[in-house]
């Protein structure tokens, strides 16, 4: 993925996680969780492909981003759900700290 395709993506997830704040009174508000949660997901493996194409090896962490996305319940509301809520986020920032080590 370019530099510049993967910037543009980021400041779109930001634009929808913003959107997220003024939604969460909505009943699809936990569809809306999931579906950023999802995207999220599938960012963090198109950026460990990314860098496994480069030679740069790594743990593959998004498997278990997606598996804490998927725990999202979009038929329940999200502040119900503050442990998985806690676990994708747990699970997200495990892989991004990974991505950030030196190889």
């Amino acid at each position: 993925m370019a530099g510049t395709a993967l910037s543009q993506q980021l400041d779109e997830y930001r634009s929808r996680a913003a959107q997220l704040t003024e939604t969460r009174e909505s009943p699809e508000h936990s569809s809306h969780v999931r579906e950023v949660f999802d995207d999220a997901a599938a960012l963090i493996a198109r950026i460990e492909d990314t860098r496994d194409n480069a030679g740069a090896a790594l743990e593959r962490r998004a498997p278990r981003v997606q598996q804490a996305a998927d725990a999202i319940s979009v038929d329940r509301p999200v502040l119900e759900q503050r442990a998985e809520v806690g676990a994708f986020f747990a699970e997200a920032s495990s892989a991004l700290r990974a991505m950030a080590m030196p190889r």
